[in-house]
Order: C-alpha cells, then structure tokens, then sequence
C-alpha cells in the first residue's frame, strides 16, 4: 500500500502487533497459559478480519492511524482529508467494529 509507505515495514508490523496485542488482551484478560495464547491468536484473527471487512472509507483511516501509527493530521494528509473527517470516520469505525466484535474488543479511542 502506498499509504503505508510513509513508515518503513519494520514500524508497521511493530505497530500493528501492539494493537493487536492490547485488544487480544483485553479478550483474555481472565485466561493465562496455552489457552490464553490461543484466544490471543483468535482474537486479533478476528479483528484483521472485521477491519478488512470495512468499506474503504474507514478502513484506511483506521489501518493508518491503529496499525501504522500515524497521528490524525498525519492520516488526514495521507488520505486528503480533514482532520475532522478523520476523527469521524475513526469514530464511525470503532463503533462498527465494536458491533461485529462486541463491546470489550472495541479500540479505545487513543
């Protein structure tokens, strides 16, 4: 992706393993051990899939801002946007993902 370009890869997959990580977490915050691992991994599965299913439209602000760290004015440069349609469609795409995933995996608004 060329919007990704604006961090080197090394950055990204840091970046978005954190994200995962902080909601696979949250999944699992009552489970430790082998079993904790495999909900961790079933969890972040499931938020790849439910960001990958979001109409461009919000889904590019949030790979940018969650997953490479971008700050808003930075996403909003990348994607020619504003800042406020930034945060809106960041709002609007952590409340879609918190109905496919459930309340408790929904990112928090940073």
């Amino acid at each position: 992706m060329v919007r990704l370009a604006l961090l080197d890869s090394g950055q990204r997959l840091a970046v978005r393993a954190a994200a995962e990580r902080a909601i696979a977490d949250e999944a699992v915050a009552d489970v430790s051990g082998p079993e904790a691992e495999a909900l961790r991994a079933l969890a972040a599965e499931e938020l790849r899939s439910a960001v990958a299913g979001l109409p461009a439209s919000l889904r590019s602000p949030v790979e940018l801002y969650y997953f490479a760290g971008l700050d808003v004015a930075s996403t909003a440069a990348a994607l020619g946007l504003g800042l406020e349609a930034v945060k809106s469609r960041l709002l609007r795409a952590r409340r879609r993902l918190g109905r496919i995933l459930g309340d408790t995996a929904q990112p928090d608004g940073r």
